[in-house]
């Protein structure tokens, strides 16, 4: 499940951070921040979740 930023709560950097530091819980595979091109806002998923 994709975590999106939030205005005053997450930021992209904040993403970018826990990226570096977490796994996916379900596959285990590194995670990586995307940007969503509809509303803008970066988010954070596993690696694989487009393939999916």
């Amino acid at each position: 499940m994709p975590i999106y930023e939030e205005e005053g709560k997450l930021t992209r950097e904040d993403l970018l951070n826990l990226r570096k530091t977490n796994k996916c819980k379900e596959c285990g595979a590194s995670l990586n921040v995307y940007l969503d091109p509809d509303s803008g806002k970066a988010f954070l998923a596993c690696w694989h979740w487009h393939r999916s």
